[in-house]
């Protein structure tokens, strides 16, 4: 909610009315017609995710990405690859355990060094 509040344009989907009444809540949006760049959508990215980009009017600046937290790497890795190719966003924000056990536990990433705007993220490990 926060990051969201700085970006300049964000989407986000669910398949849970609880879930889209609670974000529409806590960032004072009453637009249910999403005619905004910023909204949340009632579609399932996942299972249709042709529908999903159809949705959107603008594209984003940031997509929030949380499909469960505990779910698999390989659906995660699906999902980034999703919203690269579909909404070319400067910032992708992902929730997942899994994406943070494989870049902690791989050999292909070195977490002393993180790329980062000016550099690198010194200790990039403790961050996960």
């Amino acid at each position: 909610i926060i990051l969201s509040k700085y970006s300049a344009s964000w989407v986000g989907f669910d398949n849970s009315d609880k879930i889209i009444s609670q974000c529409q809540a806590k960032l004072l949006s009453t637009d249910e017609n999403c005619t905004t760049s910023n909204c949340v959508y009632k579609v399932d990215a996942i299972a249709e995710p042709e529908r999903a980009r159809e949705l959107v009017k603008n594209l984003p600046s940031t997509v929030f990405i949380d499909i469960g937290g505990n779910r698999e790497l390989d659906g995660v890795l699906k999902m980034i690859a999703w919203v690269l190719q579909s909404f070319d966003p400067r910032l992708i924000v992902v929730k997942s355990r899994e994406l943070v056990k494989w870049m902690v536990n791989s050999d292909s990433i070195d977490c002393t060094r993180l790329p980062s705007s000016d550099g690198f993220t010194v200790e990039g490990c403790k961050w996960f």
